[in-house]
C-alpha cells in the first residue's frame, strides 16, 4: 500500500504513473498537444525527476540496472512494448520469435502433448493487449487441451486445430497494431431481436429511431442464440457508416451472446466464428461495443 501511496502522490503532481507491484511506468508531464519534441522530452525528464525524488525521500531503493532514465517513445513494461507515438501495445520481437518456433514445432508433428498445448495457449492469451481477439483463436486449442487432460497422453492434430494454430503465422509479418481508442462522447443505442423466422434491429441516435429487419433463409436452421448473434451483426452492418468511431450500447435478447462477447470463453465453435466476425467489424469501424 505504501508504494501505491507514493504513486498516487506523484499523480497528484501531474505525473502520469502506472504501478504493478514494484514496477512503475512513468509518462511525461502533460503539456499542450502541439508542443515540439524537445519540450516533450523536457517534460519527460521532469516526470522522472519528480518520481525519483519522491521515492528516494521515502526511503526506496531504485534498481539502476533495471531502470531506464532516458525518455523513450517505446518502452518495455511488464513484458509488452508501450508505444506512445502509435498509442498501442506491441509484442516484443523476441517473444514473437520464440512463439513462432513453438508454433512450427507443433505443426511439424501429427500428435501433441498437454504441456505443449498449454504453453501455446498461454502465450496466445499473453498477447491479449496487442491482439484483443486472441481468445477467439484459441478455441480449438482449448478443446484439444480438455481431450488430452482426460486421456493423459497425446492428441492428434485435427484439421481445425491445425488451421487455428496456423492462423498465428500472421505475427511473422504483421507490422500493424490496435491503437487505443480515443474518448469520444458519441453514443448510439441499439435493440436487436430474432425469432426462428425473422430478425430485427432498432437503432437510436440523437433520439431518431431507425428500424431494420429481414427474414431468415428458409434453410437456416441454426439455434436461436446463433440467430440472435447474427441479428446483432446484421443490425450493426446496416448502420456501419453512421456508427463509425462511436460507442454503441446494444441490448440483445440473449445472454449467451452477451456473455460470449464479454468473457470470450464459450464452447460453441459456431458462435466463436460469429464472434470473430463481430470483433472484426468493431475493429474496421472503430466501434466501442457494449452488450447487455
Amino acid at each position: 500500500m505504501t508504494g501505491l501511496t507514493a504513486t498516487g502522490f506523484c499523480r497528484s503532481l501531474g505525473v502520469p504513473c502506472l504501478q504493478y507491484i514494484n514496477d512503475r511506468w512513468i509518462g511525461e508531464l502533460m503539456g499542450k498537444p502541439d508542443e515540439v519534441q524537445c519540450v516533450r522530452q523536457e517534460n519527460a525528464f521532469k516526470s522522472l525527476y519528480v518520481v525519483c525524488e519522491v521515492l528516494i525521500r521515502l526511503g526506496y531503493f531504485i534498481n539502476i540496472e533495471k531502470s531506464k532514465f532516458v525518455p523513450s517513445t517505446v518502452i518495455r513494461f511488464l513484458g509488452m512494448l508501450i508505444d506512445s507515438d502509435r498509442l498501442a501495445f506491441l509484442i516484443p520481437e523476441d517473444k514473437v520469435d520464440k512463439f513462432l518456433v513453438l508454433k512450427d514445432k507443433i505443426l511439424a508433428v501429427q500428435e501433441v502433448d498437454l504441456n505443449t498445448l498449454q504453453k501455446f495457449a498461454g502465450k496466445c492469451i499473453s498477447f491479449l493487449l496487442a491482439v484483443p481477439s486472441a481468445k477467439f483463436y484459441t478455441k480449438e486449442v482449448n478443446k484439444a487441451i480438455s481431450i488430452v487432460g482426460k486421456n493423459s497422453g497425446y492428441v492428434k492434430l485435427s484439421q481445425d486445430l491445425r488451421n487455428e494454430i496456423s492462423h498465428w503465422t500472421f505475427l511473422q509479418s504483421w507490422k500493424g497494431c490496435f491503437p487505443w481508442r480515443g474518448e469520444k462522447h458519441l453514443q448510439v443505442s441499439m435493440v436487436t431481436d430474432s425469432s426462428l423466422y425473422k430478425w430485427g434491429a432498432l437503432v437510436y441516435s440523437q433520439d431518431n429511431p431507425t428500424e431494420f429487419s429481414d427474414f431468415w433463409d428458409e434453410k437456416d436452421e441454426r439455434a436461436i442464440h446463433l440467430k440472435e448473434t447474427q441479428a446483432l451483426i446484421n443490425g450493426l452492418k446496416s448502420v456501419s457508416v453512421s456508427i463509425k468511431d462511436h460507442r454503441v450500447d446494444a441490448f440483445v435478447d440473449n445472454m449467451a451472446c452477451v456473455q460470449a462477447w464479454e468473457k470470450q470463453t464459450f464452447k460453441d465453435l459456431v458462435l466463436n466464428e460469429l464472434m470473430k466476425d463481430l470483433f472484426n467489424f468493431t475493429v474496421e469501424f472503430n466501434v466501442d461495443l457494449r452488450l447487455s
